[in-house]
């Protein structure tokens, strides 16, 4: 479903490709025949092909459009650089545990932009003060990716935690496949075009990880707060074709900051709340 060529930019060495192949004797053979483009595009160096292969581990799936069949092995699993080099899998298909992980990146997660100079880190965040919205976050994530973000509790004028994991890959798989912007985001989020492609169950999910991150009980309601307009727009959007009833009122401050709060029932929160995603354990 997902088109992963938009993860690889003009500016991507050879060394930050990251796709691993298995390298059969059908697809040495098609290597060896675009040798030449192959050798121009990642600036070979001086070696056997064989053994430039097995060192470097050719993208060719990605970058030269080969059909998935029994030859490509884990066609889409990416190895994470840094000390750790983890294999990282990502996602071929939508499913709850993606909506669950975008519902919640919508209400408290953030893919900031850190550039240290000579060197960018890219870092997927996912901040709640409730432990199990963080375990439940993190089960999601590991099962998408293939590897478990780290978790580490802060305090400010309460504990909260923080699930973090820095990885351009999966970082630019939500920036340039899923269609989250980077940096500072609460004023302009709105729904990613994927989710216009969600099912029932996974509608659902997506509404559970908003509701987990910045909604609560008000009164005899239950309420998502948020500044962004748009977001208001979808959600509200979404709870009509779903059946559900919402009413929306706007909280403004002296120094002119805006609040959106949209409020359902209890009952049907607690329906989305019981959405089954994964299970804790």
């Amino acid at each position: 479903m997902f088109d992963f060529s938009k993860l690889h930019l003009a500016g991507d060495n050879n060394r930050n490709v990251w796709i691993r192949v298995k390298l059969s004797r059908t697809l040495k053979e098609f290597i060896k025949r675009h040798y030449e483009l192959i050798k121009t595009d990642y600036g070979v160096p001086n070696s056997t092909l064989d053994g430039w292969l097995k060192q470097i581990r050719l993208p060719v799936v990605v970058w030269y459009g080969l059909p998935k069949s029994d030859t490509i092995q884990n066609p889409f699993e990416y190895f994470c650089l840094g000390k750790s080099s983890k294999l990282v899998k990502l996602p071929e298909e939508k499913s709850p545990e993606l909506a669950f992980v975008i519902g919640a990146i919508i209400g408290d997660g953030s893919l900031p932009f850190t550039d240290r100079g000579t060197r960018r880190e890219y870092p997927v965040v996912f901040t709640n003060s409730v432990r199990d919205t963080i375990k439940l976050y993190n089960i999601c994530f590991r099962k998408l990716f293939g590897i478990a973000p780290r978790t580490y509790a802060l305090k400010k004028k309460s504990i909260y935690y923080v699930s973090e994991l820095k990885s351009k890959i999966i970082y630019r798989f939500f920036t340039k496949i899923i269609g989250f912007p980077e940096g500072k985001k609460s004023k302009i989020i709105s729904f990613p075009p994927v989710v216009k492609t969600f099912n029932f169950s996974e509608k659902y999910a997506l509404l559970k990880g908003l509701l987990l991150t910045d909604g609560g009980i008000s009164g005899r309601k239950y309420s998502y707060c948020t500044s962004s307009i748009a977001l208001v727009r979808d959600i509200t959007l979404l709870f009509s074709e779903l059946k559900i009833g919402n009413h929306v009122y706007r909280q403004k401050f002296k120094n002119g900051t805006e609040y959106f709060h949209i409020s359902i029932s209890v009952g049907d929160a607690n329906k989305i709340l019981n959405a089954e995603v994964a299970q804790l354990g």
